[in-house]
């Protein structure tokens, strides 16, 4: 069961809210329970200059290198289908720990720009993972050290987290908006305008 309860329902006091009302129904004479099927996700499509949520994928390479040391590189290509291709490398290390690297880069939109969403995973020998996810908008087969200053001008935004064993880590949602710099040459001018504003009036004395 998902930490958001069971079937899109929040939890509550440790039973899923609406399970009760079910229940209820389900043994009512001539009650009948609401469907509890979820609705089936919409099918992927193309996304130029983006991703789909919904898109799946298949594996159309892999590798395995023995690097010694009871080390192993699984390199992995993905090609998912709203057209973008994720490119990974997996590095397995004796004591059960692993570390991952993966680019997922979309097809080029209109513009001549693709999103690439950077994926950089710590693999615990419990379980825990640790996720970084960095995303960027870069010119159709611009290659870079994301960790570079160069890489910054076409940063979009970031995300991090730790997932227990056994959790479900949802990638960034496509849609979220990049995150901006704010334009502050206009806030000195707003700053007055807001001191006007809240400003007591003045009342000329009668002469």
């Amino acid at each position: 069961m998902s930490i958001n309860g069971f079937a899109g329902f929040p939890l509550l006091d440790g039973v899923p809210r609406g399970y009760s009302f079910v229940d209820f129904m389900r043994n009512t004479p001539g009650g009948t329970a609401p469907s509890s099927s979820a609705p089936a996700p919409a099918p992927a499509r193309l996304t130029p200059g983006g991703f789909d949520d919904n898109a799946s994928h298949r594996v159309i390479s892999e590798s395995r290198k023995d690097l010694g040391n009871d080390r192993t590189r699984i390199d992995k290509q993905q090609r998912f289908t709203d057209g973008s291709i994720r490119t990974s490398s997996r590095t397995v290390f004796p004591d059960g720990t692993q570390q991952e690297s993966s680019e997922r880069r979309s097809l080029v939109d209109a513009d001549g720009f693709q999103k690439v969403r950077v994926l950089d995973t710590t693999l615990d020998a419990d379980g825990t993972r640790h996720v970084e996810v960095r995303v960027f908008r870069v010119p159709e087969g611009m290659a870079l050290n994301w960790d570079s200053a160069e890489a910054q001008q076409y940063f979009s935004h970031s995300d991090g987290k730790s997932i227990p064993k056994g959790m479900t880590w949802h990638d960034v949602p496509s849609n979220r908006p990049a995150e901006t710099v704010p334009d502050t040459s206009e806030r000195p001018q707003d700053m007055d305008r807001a001191e006007a504003e809240n400003a007591r009036p003045i009342i000329p004395l009668a002469t």
